[in-house]
This record gives C-alpha cells, sequence and structure tokens, in this order.
C-alpha cells in the first residue's frame, strides 16, 4: 500500500508545480486557468488515490491465503453486491477485468472458499466526487465506521496528546479535553475538504468566476490537506488489514 501513498505525493508534487508556475505568470487570465486546473487535478488525485488504495488493500488481503467464509461479513458483502453492480453499470471504467474474470472469482470465493477471488475493482467505485460521503462509504467496505474519526487521530492525535498531557488538569479533564479538540480538529478538516469538492465541482461543471476562484494559500493548503489524509488512510488501512489476518489466523 505504501507505493500508493508514494505516487500520491508525487502527483501533489505536481499540482505544487503547477501552482507555482501560475504564481509566476503575470497573465491574470493565465493564473486563473492554472488555479482551475490544479484544483480539478488535485481533487481527481485524491479520488484515484482512494480507488488505489482500496484495490491495493483487497490485494494485500488476498496474497494471506485466507478462506473467503472467515472475511468479514462487511467484505463479503461488499464483494457480493459490489460485483454485481460492477458487472452491470461500470465494466466500462476498468479496462484489466472481464465478465469472465469475475465470473471467476465468483465461483473461487463462492463455490472453492478462496479468498482470492475476491474482485478489487468492486471495492474501488467511488460513483461521484470523492467528498466525506464516499471515503466513509469505501471504509465502510472493509470494516471502518467512523472513519474521518480514525483519520483525525492519526493527523493530531500524537501532538495532541503531548500538548494536553503537559497540561493541568486530571485524567478527566484531560480525556474531555482531548475528545472535544479532536472532534474540532475533525469538524476543520471536513471542512477543508468540502471546500476543495465544491471548487472542483464549480471548475469541472461550470467553470469557476474570478471571484470563486481559489487564491494560492487556499490551493497550497488543500495539497498539504490531501497529503496528510493520504497518509492517514494508509495507516488505517494498514491497521485494518493486520486486524483481520490477526483474527482469521
Amino acid at each position: 500500500m505504501d507505493s500508493v501513498l508514494v505516487e500520491l505525493k508525487r502527483r501533489c508534487a505536481l499540482v505544487e508545480n503547477l501552482v507555482l508556475a501560475a504564481e509566476e505568470s503575470p497573465d491574470l487570465h493565465m493564473q486563473g486557468t492554472f488555479k482551475d486546473a490544479a484544483v480539478v487535478l488535485l481533487h481527481g488525485h485524491w479520488e484515484n488515490f482512494l480507488r488505489e488504495l482500496m484495490r491495493a488493500f483487497i490485494e494485500d488481503l488476498k496474497s494471506k491465503g485466507l478462506g473467503y467464509s472467515s472475511l468479514p461479513g462487511c467484505i463479503r458483502d461488499t464483494h457480493r453486491t459490489r460485483t454485481s453492480e460492477l458487472l452491470y453499470k461500470h465494466m466500462q471504467f476498468f479496462e484489466d477485468i472481464t465478465v469472465e474474470d469475475v465470473a471467476a472469482g465468483f465461483h473461487k470465493s463462492l463455490c472453492n472458499n478462496d479468498s482470492s477471488g475476491v474482485v478489487a475493482q468492486a471495492f474501488c467505485i467511488t460513483e461521484s466526487s470523492a467528498d466525506q460521503k464516499v471515503v466513509s462509504k469505501l471504509f465502510n467496505q472493509i470494516g471502518c465506521p467512523d472513519v474521518w474519526l480514525q483519520i483525525t487521530e492519526a493527523i493530531f492525535g500524537e501532538k495532541l496528546d503531548e500538548v494536553i498531557n503537559a497540561g493541568k488538569g486530571d485524567a478527566r479533564f484531560k480525556r474531555k479535553q482531548r475528545v472535544k479538540t479532536i472532534n474540532g480538529q475533525r469538524e476543520v478538516i471536513l471542512a477543508k475538504l468540502t471546500r476543495l469538492v465544491a471548487a472542483r465541482n464549480q471548475v469541472a461543471h461550470q467553470g469557476l468566476s474570478t471571484s470563486l476562484t481559489p487564491d494560492f494559500p487556499t490551493i497550497r493548503s488543500w495539497i498539504s490537506l490531501i497529503e496528510q489524509l493520504g497518509g492517514a488512510c494508509i495507516s488505517i488501512s494498514k491497521r485494518r488489514l493486520t486486524e483481520i489476518v490477526s483474527v482469521t489466523a
């Protein structure tokens, strides 16, 4: 899964270069065009990262040699329902799988109790912009409820603990303070992602007016956000994979 994060960071660096080019351009119209392109590309890289992460997670899980019946119910349910959707709605988006591959996967998993038959592509379907709900849905597939709380913990938890533990108050007070702070940071993260998705949709479907075009610091803050989200999602996915293997071993 690490290679998926490496690729996301590489692509974020390319978006940063585009923003730099926009800053250096003396043409205001060109600046706006570059900024619009940066917003659309950044969101596209984020959405692609999520799809590739789900694929990598399932492929890593399949490599563990587990019996299909021992997999968590959420994964088996997604395999059955989303693979059906893949067949009649989404096959055109995946060039690396055929109807015959899907049929063989069903046979392996359901008839031979072989988890290697799980169709990874079925877990990669996003259907809309990669907003809060889409991320939650993708991670629910693999048994990660409240993923945004987990993401916030992964990004801020360690530093927050250092600050709170160094402060005054008893253990109960510190626990309450921690919960309040984590919930507040989660809302900040979600608000930033919501603004990025809204800006992307405005560019992609209507075109941004000058008054709506985000400024350079805002776009850079979105790039940083996507890199942070990527790292957190990788950590959560690795931990979840370890949990599944340890329970079924």
